[in-house]
């Protein structure tokens, strides 16, 4: 049976109606994040401080590894590119942490018991904070997991790196870069 033309007029002015309610949503959430005030940080920038607990409840501070670099790492259990790349930072840390190199793993959101025991299960040594209530993740534009930020000796955001790609060897790249011949 045949729709009547006045149906598929109608549907058609309803498709449009949620295409435009779905568009105003779409912009709202990008004016709200815009005008949220939290500035975007980029690379150049001073790594904004913050104090966080680790596993023991003790307080740590970003500006107590001046003059260290530092990769924060922000990620939780729960996510799957996360958990590839944990054992990667581990060897790189490894590798690097008697040369002044420093991972800070910012776990956001969960249980200290839940992630405590995720990191004994995959035998990370590196200090792991918690950011039980987003607000350093927030402060540092983090919308996704996971991310990356090196820090240079002086405070510096050097780099930020999204989705899971680092390996031993480009953590190692990025902390001692090939010097250039001329």
């Amino acid at each position: 049976m045949r729709r009547s033309v006045e149906n598929r007029i109608n549907d058609h002015r309803t498709g449009a109606f949620q295409m435009k309610i779905w568009g105003v949503g779409i912009l709202a959430v990008i004016f709200l994040t815009a005008m949220s005030g939290v500035p975007k940080i980029k690379k150049g920038d001073v790594a904004p401080d913050f104090i966080l607990p680790d596993l023991t409840d003790q307080d740590m501070r970003l500006t107590d590894y001046h003059g260290e670099q530092v990769l924060l790492h922000f990620w939780a259990t729960w996510c799957k590119p996360c958990v590839k790349e944990l054992p990667e930072i581990e060897a790189g840390y490894q590798a690097l942490r008697d040369q002044g190199f420093v991972v800070l793993a910012i776990d956001v959101g969960e249980d200290k018991q839940q992630v405590r025991e995720f990191a004994d299960r995959l035998g990370l040594t590196f200090p792991i904070l918690l950011d039980s209530e987003r607000k350093t993740a927030e402060r540092y534009n983090i919308a996704g997991l996971p991310v990356s930020i090196f820090i240079s000796r002086q405070g510096i955001i050097q780099e930020k790196v999204s989705g899971g790609s680092l390996t031993r060897e480009n953590i190692k790249e990025r902390i001692n870069p090939p010097h250039k011949t001329m």
